[in-house]
């Protein structure tokens, strides 16, 4: 026997919907497309009534409410003030606005020579063929440790910066690094491919106090998206870091 579902879940959820609708307009697709194609839910079609009945399960329910807080915090705000009130704000996006800069994080095809001999490309983004290898320069501003995501809608995923895709962190000093390395040695840069996931990626390399990159890089699951506490905890903490021992870069590449 299905349970029955409370008044207060089926308001929550409607108002939900009533956001979603309006960005649905925004993007001028289907909810299929909505849910799918723009928040990569992986959802059957007609799933919107399920919002309608009040029954989405809470985990689907949060992944919703992450991509409105991620991408559409305004709209939400203004439209249910009491489901997302300001201070839900993300803290890994608020951190990411705040300290991360663009410009000193180059991806770059990857063409059998040194790093260096590369011309640069644009400050901020590359474009870059599905299948195509490639390379990150890194120009580090400070000392420390550093460790890196790659932001694809709306999730982020640990990115292994050594080819023995393992996650621990690669000290570096102030200067130009390329990634990723073999062995631990900065010498052996290696390259890497995308060869499935078309459209924006965001690149993001911080560098950081050596014990607090490998409190996190352990927690990093290889192809598995980070929890948004996970992220919101992190940003908590690396806020308190001064800018003299923290260091966020950016970039954003389009695969095609």
């Amino acid at each position: 026997m299905a349970k029955a579902v409370s008044e207060e879940k089926r308001a929550e959820q409607k108002a939900i919907k009533e956001i979603c609708n309006h960005i649905r307009k925004q993007h001028e697709t289907n909810w299929f497309g909505l849910f799918n194609d723009v928040m990569g839910l992986g959802v059957a079609e007609e799933y919107e009534k399920n919002l309608d009945k009040g029954s989405v399960g809470e985990d689907r329910l949060g992944q919703i409410k992450d991509w409105l807080l991620t991408y559409e915090p305004d709209l939400a705000y203004a439209m249910a003030p009491h489901l997302f009130p300001r201070s839900l704000r993300t803290q890994w996006l608020g951190l990411l606005e705040e300290r991360a800069l663009y410009g000193r994080l180059h991806t770059k095809p990857f063409r059998g020579t040194t790093l260096h001999q590369i011309s640069d490309l644009e400050p901020i983004g590359a474009r870059l063929s599905l299948g195509e290898d490639f390379t990150i320069e890194l120009d580090s501003p400070i000392a420390g440790s550093v460790i890196a995501f790659n932001g694809y809608r709306n999730d982020w995923y640990p990115l292994c910066l050594r080819a023995e895709t393992v996650f621990d962190p690669v000290p570096v000093t102030a200067g130009l690094y390329g990634f990723p390395i073999r062995n631990g040695d900065p010498s052996q840069i290696v390259p890497m491919r995308q060869s499935r996931f078309e459209g924006e990626h965001h690149h993001c390399f911080i560098v950081g106090p050596s014990d607090l990159m490998s409190y996190y890089s352990q927690r990093f699951i290889a192809g598995s998206a980070l929890s948004l506490p996970l992220l919101n905890d992190m940003a908590k903490r690396l806020m308190e870091v001064p800018s003299s021992r923290l260091a966020i870069l950016r970039e954003n590449v389009l695969f095609t």
